[in-house]
């Protein structure tokens, strides 16, 4: 029943990312030869304009391209702001319209009132990340070119595996704040200066030891390729889960302490 009415209260927020990354995807696969032709259209008016690196190898690399544009860069935010969407609300959000008192009076224990709805917010953002999955290969099909499966799939792992801190943060503001408008936009202007701050180093920019220690949006996109294992490192994702694990357990500690 718990899962049913959490399903209930977040079904929305979830169709709606449904459609964000969907579009998201549709444009920058279906769209692909037209933005080649718009930059060769703008070399050819301009010979001295400045082309970065990263743009020489999405010109010919369309996993590259497609890396570029969304697993790196759009579609990680929009994920990202999606999974602190999906973290908000339970018994904190019921206590603002004095509805929370009936949930906690169900015969189930808080601490499974409050792992059912931190489970169902985090199956949601995973099947989110697992969306591109399917959605990338179609329509590059669609268009005569091939994207590998394998690498879609290595890079929805490494936003699921990435993305849990994002949605402990979400978890944890939304304990610490009964207002779930104040903690929506608490959590999505964190989320916005994270990815502020570490956008230069996106683009190649070299990384000293302390920013790749703690550059999560670099370890979420990985690499081209995206190989789980070698690439973004072991370390990093069981870092990611560590601390994951130690943000929802302070939340629930919040929560169990919380008077309604």
């Amino acid at each position: 029943m718990l899962l049913e009415k959490y399903w209930l209260e977040t079904k929305y927020r979830f169709f709606i990312g449904v459609l964000f990354i969907t579009a998201l995807c549709m444009f920058f696969v279906l769209m692909q030869p037209w933005i080649l032709e718009q930059w060769a259209l703008e070399e050819k008016l301009d010979p001295t304009l400045y082309n970065p690196p990263w743009l020489l190898i999405a010109r010919t690399d369309f996993t590259y391209f497609i890396w570029h544009f969304l697993h790196n860069n759009l579609l990680q935010l929009t994920w990202a702001i999606l999974t602190v969407m999906l973290a908000l609300g339970g018994v904190q959000h019921e206590s603002e319209n004095g509805s929370a008192l009936f949930t906690l009076s169900l015969p189930v224990s808080r601490k499974k009132i409050f792992m059912n709805r931190v489970w169902v917010g985090f199956l949601e953002a995973s099947v989110l990340a697992l969306l591109p999955v399917v959605v990338i290969p179609f329509l590059s099909w669609c268009i005569g070119l091939e994207y590998n499966v394998i690498t879609g799939l290595s890079h929805s792992l490494l936003f699921i595996v990435g993305g849990t801190v994002f949605y402990a943060i979400g978890v944890l503001i939304n304990s610490l704040i009964k207002g779930e408008t104040i903690s929506f936009f608490l959590a999505v202007s964190l989320v916005f200066v994270f990815y502020f701050l570490f956008q230069p180093y996106s683009d190649g920019m070299h990384k000293p030891f302390l920013v790749k220690m703690i550059d999560l949006p670099g370890f979420i996109a990985g690499t081209s390729e995206a190989n789980t294992v070698s690439d973004p490192g072991i370390a990093g994702g069981l870092s990611c889960m560590a601390i994951s694990g130690l943000l929802i357990y302070l939340s629930y500690f919040i929560t169990l302490k919380r008077d309604f």
